[in-house]
Formats: C-alpha cells, sequence, structure tokens
C-alpha cells in the first residue's frame, strides 16, 4: 500500500503526543499485528524483528498464520521499558511502509514490576453471550463451541464492542479507540469489517452488534436471535 510520507510523520507526532503510555517509566509489554501480502512474508518478517530489537525494546516472540489466501499475518510480542517513544516510531516508519503491509495494530499493557512466585498471574476475562464466547487472554472466539476466525483488527474490534456492552460508537471514535488513527475517510472501513463480523458470527449472533445511523455501533446481548 502507498503511505505518504507527510501524513506518516504527521501520524506518528499524533500518536506519540497522544499515547497514554508515552510518559510511562514502568516496563510494558506488547503485542504487534501485522496483515502482509504472504510472498512478502519474509522481509515484512525481518523489518518487524528490526524494529522490535533495540536498546529500549525487545521482541520475544513472533509467529504467523495465514488469514485468507495470499495473506499473513504476523503477530510479535516485545517488552519496552518505557518510554515507548522510540519503539512506536521504529514500528510505524519501518513497517508502514512496507508497501506490502496492508494493516498493523499494536497494543500496550502494564505489566507488574513483580509477581510473587506464589501468586497466580491476572488473566484476562472471558466474555459469554449464549453460545458466544470471547477470550481475551487466548486472543479466541467460539459460536456454540465452534471456533471463528477473525483478523487481527475483527477481533479487536468486536472486543471493544463486548467490552463496552450497550454503548455506542461512532466511526470516529472507533477510529480513534480500535485503530489508533484519526481519519474521517474510514467510514467505510469500519462497516466494512462490521459487516464481516457480523456474517462470521452467523445469523444468531451477528444480530448482537446493533447500529443505530450516526450514531454509530453497540454490542447489545439481549438481541441474539432465538
Amino acid at each position: 500500500m502507498f503511505f505518504p510520507a507527510g501524513l506518516l510523520r504527521e501520524t506518528v507526532e499524533r500518536l506519540i503526543a497522544d499515547a497514554p503510555y508515552a510518559a510511562v517509566n514502568a516496563p510494558l509489554r506488547g503485542v504487534a499485528h501485522v496483515m502482509c501480502d504472504a510472498v512478502d512474508e519474509p522481509r515484512v518478517r525481518a523489518r518487524l524483528t528490526q524494529a522490535l530489537t533495540g536498546p529500549d525494546v525487545l521482541l520475544t516472540e513472533m509467529s504467523s498464520r495465514s488469514e485468507t489466501p495470499g495473506s499473513a499475518l504476523l503477530e510479535a510480542a516485545f517488552d519496552t521499558q518505557g518510554p515507548i517513544t522510540p519503539a512506536l516510531s521504529q514500528l510505524l516508519s519501518l513497517v508502514w511502509l512496507e508497501p506490502a503491509v496492508s494493516d498493523l495494530h499494536w497494543h500496550l499493557d502494564h505489566r507488574p514490576p513483580t509477581v510473587p512466585d506464589d501468586a497466580e498471574p491476572p488473566h484476562a476475562p472471558v466474555h459469554r453471550t449464549g453460545g458466544l464466547v470471547l477470550d481475551l487472554e487466548h486472543r479466541t472466539i467460539t459460536v456454540d463451541g465452534r471456533p471463528v476466525r477473525l483478523t487481527c483488527m475483527e477481533f479487536e474490534l468486536l472486543a471493544h464492542l463486548v467490552t463496552h456492552p450497550r454503548r455506542f460508537h461512532n466511526h470516529e471514535q472507533l477510529t480513534e479507540l480500535v485503530w489508533q488513527r484519526s481519519a474521517a475517510d474510514e467510514k467505510r472501513t469500519i462497516d466494512t469489517h462490521i459487516a464481516r463480523l457480523r456474517r462470521k458470527l452467523g445469523a444468531r449472533y451477528g444480530a448482537v452488534i446493533t447500529s443505530a445511523g450516526k450514531a454509530g455501533y453497540a454490542f447489545e446481548p439481549s438481541k441474539a436471535a432465538s
């Protein structure tokens, strides 16, 4: 894809300035998700490895899988000692400029300074709506016991709606909160992902994603069809 240099610079500056972790000095861990052309996966993997290797960021694990024919989804786990500005700028400048990259998303979490050996670490919650089960820790979703394969962006979008039930989010809010972007022309992207989510969840549970025009979309558990 083509990503204009000027727009890239503005995006980097905005994300660095607005990132809630920018001034945090505590250890952080994160995961980057990159969608790319399958034939170019080795080059993108090398770029991602380079971006997540440095004095303030450490790549700890990387895996890949095929989401759609001809594409590959790379998932890279990394640790960083805040502030995370250098790691963020490397991710954007080195990976987003690759023509083979069609999507990139990352998220960070605080890591407790110490965890006692006899204490069980906290687990991300599991959300259940009838036969719809969303496991945030393992990033999986099942419908009536059947695994549903989502792209990283579809999962992030559904996870955000599920964790904020009955609350409508318009297109701009979803773009900023889920995509971590600010662009007026992303309305079509949101609608496309919602349509794919509904189709993958099936007739019964696709109905839980409700829409209200300009108010946007919401997760309404009671809308699950009988």
